[in-house]
């Protein structure tokens, strides 16, 4: 099984990938498709692609300027061979620091985002079952 580890505190650069659309590049295969069934009227279905609202990034690092690049070129190549696109907009390449699941990543550690904790603890209980 492959395992694509978070960053650690060692690397210094951080690239962020966002795909474009992608629910609607990645296809599943069987044993995914399963995880993204839904039920209609005539019964389940499942889905052969990522459904829509599913966000999808790439985050890389590495030690040097030069292993990051490497990393980056290698990862660029495969999407291109693939033909997945990105979001350009919404990319970040060489950066001291990236956020990502509401966490900040940089080379002085991992942080959460204070925007995100603020948000809940400001959120009111709720005042009725509904």
């Amino acid at each position: 099984m492959e395992q694509y580890p978070l960053p650690t505190l060692e690397e210094k650069k951080f690239s962020k990938l966002d795909l474009s659309h992608a629910y609607q590049q990645l296809e599943l295969d069987d044993e995914s498709s399963k995880y993204f069934a839904i039920n209609t009227y005539t019964g389940l279905f499942t889905y052969s692609r990522l459904p829509f609202g599913v966000s999808y990034d790439i985050i890389l690092s590495g030690a040097t300027d030069v292993e990051h690049l490497g990393t980056l070129d290698l990862v660029l190549s495969r999407l291109e061979q693939s033909g997945v696109r990105l979001k350009e907009a919404k990319c970040t390449f060489l950066a001291e620091e990236v956020v990502l699941l509401g966490h900040c990543f940089e080379a002085q550690g991992i942080h959460l985002v204070k925007d995100k904790v603020q948000a809940l603890l400001e959120t009111r209980a709720p005042q009725n079952v509904t």
